[in-house]
């Protein structure tokens, strides 16, 4: 295949490795039980009510399976230690909780965290979030309130199909966001969003220091970037796999160590060859066959 007459400097694939923020820490559930002798239903105490009114209503109670929160969901209403959390019309503030893996976009950064659960009270730490620069105020402004929100967080309720975190002088409603339609690789600009080595459990992401996309062209041609310098390529498409030829790059340098390792990443899995690919919603994910992988989000 051709390569794009743009770039004419191959760069030598560079050693894996890079900053890796592990998200490994245990979820742990703790579920307490007490049975007492049985009683015969004609001597039971009657109920006053208030406890079946609040499981009707859906209401959470203390030790409620914390799997029910697991899924997608989108801010309605939020305040915080900065104040009120006015979610963007535009760009929304998202939830998505895989277990302890705590992930979401807050109006203009995606950020990730890592959350353990005991009852209704949980402990939220690790929080990382990309840096990308944000030329809407208002979009900085509900970030900055969102997170300094989401921070302050211990404990959660269910009421109806609504969840709620809550903390000192906090209380951010969700509301569960509705599926996505999954997005079309080729044509779309792709921003990456995380570097990821491992599988499962096992995986480690780390933080995307300095911006990064990719556009798979009709013609089969691939441009893009590293966050420190311009790429370019061929590809073919064939079902959920794709082939790509070694990635051809500008020679700019990187201004840090973090952009450069980032770089590095990028360019041992783009340079791997044969990629699986998946594309979930507005997610892409590319990963080569020893387990390290790209994810990238498109607005398109």
């Amino acid at each position: 295949m051709t390569q794009p007459a743009a770039f004419t400097d191959r760069r030598r694939r560079r050693a894996r490795g890079g900053v890796r923020l592990a998200l490994g820490a245990a979820l742990a559930i703790v579920v307490a039980a007490c049975a007492g002798p049985a009683v015969d239903a004609d001597d039971a105490p009657a109920s006053d009510g208030a406890s079946d009114e609040r499981d009707a209503d859906g209401a959470s109670a203390a030790g409620e399976d914390p799997d029910a929160l697991e899924g997608d969901w989108v801010l309605t209403a939020g305040t915080g230690p900065e104040g009120a959390v006015d979610p963007p019309r535009e760009d929304a503030i998202t939830l998505s909780i895989d277990g302890e893996r705590w992930r979401g976009k807050a109006a203009c950064n995606t950020y990730q965290s890592t959350v353990t659960i005991d009852d209704d009270s949980l402990g939220v730490a690790d929080v990382a979030v990309t840096e990308m620069a944000c030329t809407d105020e208002s979009l900085m402004a509900a970030e900055s309130a969102y997170l300094a929100a989401y921070r302050a967080v211990d404990s959660w309720s269910f009421d109806g199909d609504t969840l709620t975190l809550m903390g000192a002088d906090t209380e951010l409603t969700f509301t569960p966001q509705a599926p996505e339609d999954d997005a079309t690789l080729v044509g779309a600009t792709w921003t990456l969003t995380s570097l990821i080595e491992g599988v499962g459990d096992d995986a480690a992401v780390s933080d995307v220091p300095a911006d990064a996309t990719l556009h798979f062209a009709d013609d089969g041609s691939l441009t893009g970037s590293t966050g420190c310098n311009d790429l370019g390529s061929t590809y073919e498409l064939d079902g959920s796999r794709i082939t790509l030829d070694e990635p051809e790059v500008t020679q700019e340098g990187c201004p840090d160590a973090l952009a450069t390792e980032q770089e590095d990443h990028v360019l041992a899995v783009l340079g791997a060859g044969s990629l699986d690919v998946e594309v979930e919603g507005n997610s892409l994910t590319l990963t080569d066959d020893e387990g390290q992988a790209l994810r990238y989000r498109t607005e398109e």
